[in-house]
């Protein structure tokens, strides 16, 4: 069940990346580098929680989790020195994710209610 809505989560974030592009095609390449970066942080954590709760493995988890953000702040602190990448997009691409997260989890249910489970 819980790899369902990793599956609708993806598929809306990409779905919203790919939107975005459209409306912003010069900053799409920033937009799209920001939503992978959350979309792989969200994956992470989502391993990590599976772990948590359908193997009681603590320890693991909570080591991926530390290592996980010690890499975003590493991403995070060498992005303004990359002339490429416009900041603001990039921001705008993480945050497709919260959105994302609640457009997948309704598409989600709607089709969990369809199915009668």
């Amino acid at each position: 069940m819980a790899f369902r809505f990793i599956f609708w989560i993806t598929g809306a974030q990409v779905l919203l990346t790919v939107l975005a592009g459209l409306i912003w095609p010069l900053k799409w390449v920033s937009i799209s580098c920001g939503s992978a970066i959350s979309l792989v942080n969200f994956w992470v954590l989502a391993l990590a929680w599976v772990f948590i709760f359908y193997k009681k493995r603590v320890a693991p988890s909570i080591s991926v989790v530390v290592i996980k953000y010690g890499i975003l702040i590493l991403i995070f602190s060498q992005i303004p020195q990359v002339k490429w990448v416009d900041q603001n997009a990039l921001v705008l691409g993480v945050l497709i994710n919260p959105v994302a997260l609640l457009l997948g989890g309704i598409l989600a249910k709607l089709t969990q209610k369809n199915r009668g489970s």
